[in-house]
Order: structure tokens, then C-alpha cells, then sequence
């Protein structure tokens, strides 16, 4: 299944990043069907609110973890689907998630074919990477119990530390919700890539001006 990171808070941006247009649409739009062309079984759209003019199939969910990063995104999905799967068919069960933030929309459907192809074949954890440098995203994961129960953790003890941060007035940023950490406690595949140009993210007003005037 693909799913769509969508929930950001668009802080750099100033405004939300899902619904700037990325030549003549809308960027999730653009990022779902980039999605949908890499040939994933159905798409989740994690965070964003349900766009009525959609005619996709896409599922809209909601962060059971608000504002929590991509780990909350990805643990909602994962949550969605383990649901599913113990009310569907053996044949039509979810095995692994293609996942991919709204604000990367030059990704290839290849690179994305290529990546759940490899994540799916090896049953694991699996990412690009661009000669020394690791890309996070877009990120392949399998849905397995253990992954599950660990993003719940974690979201639980950060909403406790936000929690008492709040009441405190505090604001600390846990780095165990980095994806980069919560990597470190798994074994990760990397593909080799040189398309460093797919993998650009769109997170300023500046970076939207230069990936339209370089994509027109």
C-alpha cells in the first residue's frame, strides 16, 4: 500500500504545503498520482484533510498521534492496515507500506516500483541511498506487529513528554522520533541511485520557486 505523509505543519513553508501548486496542481495531488502510477495496490493519505473534489480512491486517515512527525504517519497507516488485514482474505492482505512524504514531487514511479519490489521480495526495511548519503525517504517498511508495538511506544512516551512539556511550558524536541533513529534499531537495505534530483524536498517558499521554474 502507498502511503501519503500529508500531516507536517508546513512551518518553514508558512502555509500548508499539500495544497501549494506544483506547476498547475496541487502538490499532494501531484505526489498521489506518482503514487498511484508506481502500481501500489490502493493509497493512504496520512494527515491531510479529505479533499471533496477528489475522485481517487484514496483513504484519508487521521494521526492517532497528533503532530508527531513522520513516525505518527507512519504508525497510523501501519495501525489502519493491521486492522484490515485481519478482516481480509489471505490473497488480499497488505504486506509492507511504500511510503512517501507530500513534499517530494519529483520522485520517479520507477524508483518507487523499485524500492517496494526490493522491500517486498526481502521483507524488509528498505531506502535509497545517494553514494554516501542515506535518503530516509521515500521509505519501504513492512507491516509486522513488532514494528507496530515499537511506533506505539514511542508516540506514547512522546505524548507524555509533551504532555509535560506543555504543562511546564517547555519545548524540547524528542530525537527518538527521527526516522534516523528509530532506524538504527533495524536492519535497513539500501539501493544505490544517482537521481539526486528526485529526491528533492519542497519545504520553503524559495525551494517551490526553484522546483517549478526547473520542472516547467
Amino acid at each position: 500500500m502507498g502511503v501519503l505523509l500529508a500531516g507536517g505543519k508546513s512551518t518553514r513553508m508558512g502555509r500548508d504545503k499539500a495544497n501549494v501548486l506544483v506547476g498547475q496542481e496541487k502538490m499532494l495531488r501531484v505526489t498521489r498520482d506518482t503514487l498511484v502510477s508506481s502500481d501500489v495496490r490502493s493509497v493512504s493519505i496520512v494527515g491531510a484533510s479529505i479533499d471533496e473534489n477528489d475522485s481517487s480512491s484514496a483513504i484519508f486517515l487521521q494521526d492517532i498521534y497528533p503532530e508527531l512527525g513522520p513516525l505518527s504517519g507512519i504508525h497510523s497507516a501501519m495501525t489502519h492496515v493491521a486492522a484490515r488485514n485481519k478482516e481480509a482474505a489471505e490473497d488480499s492482505q497488505v504486506d509492507g507500506l511504500l511510503i512517501v512524504p507530500v513534499d517530494m514531487p519529483g520522485i520517479e514511479p520507477s524508483l518507487l516500483s523499485r524500492l517496494a519490489t526490493h522491500g517486498q521480495k526481502q521483507s524488509c526495511i528498505s531506502c535509497f541511498k545517494l553514494i554516501d548519503e542515506v535518503m530516509y525517504f521515500p521509505l519501504y517498511v513492512p507491516v509486522a506487529e513488532e514494528i507496530m508495538l515499537r511506533l506505539d511506544g514511542l508516540l506514547n512516551r512522546a505524548t507524555k513528554i509533551q504532555e509535560v512539556n506543555t504543562a511546564s511550558q517547555q519545548s524540547t524536541k524528542d530525537q527518538s522520533l527521527s526516522i534516523k533513529h528509530f532506524l538504527n534499531d533495524y536492519p535497513v537495505e539500501f539501493l544505490e541511485t544517482n537521481m539526486k534530483e528526485a529526491f528533492f524536498n519542497i519545504n520553503t517558499e524559495q525551494e517551490l520557486s526553484m522546483f517549478n521554474a526547473a520542472n516547467r
